[in-house]
């Protein structure tokens, strides 16, 4: 029997804890997996685009231009179509690595369910290529998105993709109670203790 597709649920438990371990910035795009990734696995160093649909990118790479440090992108494929302006910043902002997860199931799961641009995560991961990614992965079960996570951690410097393939999944989390003033303090208060 192969092994099972990633769920968002475990897509964003594992974002969120690695980041976390390596005390790494993380960019949660808005939608669903913010709501999971509050509910599942929040931290100070989590800072969540609240609707800011297609930044999240833009943010982590401005991060990584003023701070030097590495980021972690977490977004979906829609966040991943509406921000590929970010996205093509992201192999020249700064020396320091940025990891990009971009999980794909396929739809806008926020806004209707309607058909992304994108179709499958092969595609996501030749954008990601053609924009100068060092590195672009698809990640169909849970192990591979581990080790190819792991991977695009270890890497010095440049971004790279991860594109983690999900189902479709019943209703998420209901909303953060966490607001954009409170994210951006906290998030604030977090890289102070960093310097």
């Amino acid at each position: 029997m192969s092994e099972a597709a990633p769920t968002r649920p475990q897509v964003a438990v594992e974002v969120a804890v690695n980041a976390a371990e390596r005390d790494v910035a993380l960019f949660v795009g808005n939608g669903f997996l913010t709501r999971e990734v509050a509910h599942l696995a929040d931290g100070p160093g989590t800072f969540y685009l609240f609707g800011g649909m297609g930044l999240a990118t833009s943010v982590a790479c401005g991060y990584r231009e003023a701070t030097g440090r590495p980021a972690v992108v977490l977004e979906g494929d829609g966040n991943f179509a509406m921000g590929l302006g970010g996205a093509l910043y992201a192999p020249a902002a700064g020396p320091a690595p940025l990891v990009h997860v971009v999980v794909f199931n396929g739809h806008y799961e926020s806004s209707g369910g309607q058909t992304t641009l994108l179709r499958t995560p092969a595609q996501v991961a030749s954008v990601a290529t053609a924009l100068g990614y060092r590195h672009a992965w698809v990640a169909d079960t849970l192990p591979e998105l581990r080790r190819r996570l792991r991977d695009a951690l270890e890497m010095s410097e440049g971004a790279s993709l991860v594109c983690a393939h999900t189902p479709r999944l019943s209703p998420p989390p209901p909303r953060p109670r966490l607001d954009a003033a409170d994210c951006t303090q906290r998030f604030s208060l977090w890289r102070q203790e960093q310097r």
